[in-house]
């Protein structure tokens, strides 16, 4: 059984981790591979709600992740992470630990992330009324070798997809698309999409 790869997007608050870790997840079924999303946020709500902001719950946060990542990528399954993992020597944990990891650094400037912050969270933390805010009284650490960075203030979605599946392809992780598709394997991968939330 082949193995998976884990593509992990990090990145600050609102730089888009979610929006492009569903759009690839998406693309990625669509081409008849196995593939479970993760997101960050909504495993702390649901699994391991106990865990804070601190450097310590951060790791173990995204050590969990990786965890969850290792066994379903050992059994042939692909993992698209979105979350933060704030801190370079956490993401070079995550290289070590997982087989084959891909790196997305998501990049946009601090006017464009306030923008997109429909909650509020950047002018809490800015008041001091939220703690432990990445990006603002909690770091957030540039990667320094991603095998991919994408500014999402200037590339669009269907732009930064594009640079997502090539990257894949240049490293061996997925084959060109074929547009080939019988209309049995068409319904099975809406069927498929649709049991999964995607349509």
């Amino acid at each position: 059984m082949n193995k998976g790869f884990t593509l992990w997007f990090t990145g600050k608050p609102a730089s888009g981790k979610t929006t492009l870790a569903n759009l690839t997840a998406k693309t990625l079924i669509q081409r008849g591979l196995p593939v479970e999303i993760f997101d960050g946020e909504i495993l702390r709500r649901e699994l391991w709600p106990e865990l804070g902001f601190s450097s310590e719950d951060r790791y173990k946060n995204a050590r969990r992740i990786a965890y969850f990542c290792h066994l379903f990528n050992r059994n042939g399954v692909n993992c698209v992470v979105a979350s933060i993992a704030p801190y370079q020597s956490l993401r070079r944990e995550l290289r070590e630990k997982l087989e084959n990891y891909i790196e997305v650094s998501l990049q946009a400037s601090d006017k464009t992330l306030r923008s997109r912050d429909s909650q509020g969270f950047y002018s809490a933390a800015g008041r001091g009324a939220l703690k432990n805010f990445t990006g603002i009284d909690d770091p957030y650490e540039e990667p320094t070798d991603p095998d991919l960075t994408i500014y999402t203030d200037s590339d669009t979605e269907e732009n930064s997809l594009e640079l997502i599946i090539t990257t894949l392809q240049e490293m061996n992780f997925l084959e060109p698309a074929s547009a080939d598709y019988s209309e049995a394997e068409k319904k099975q991968i809406d069927d498929r999409l649709r049991a999964l939330g995607y349509l």
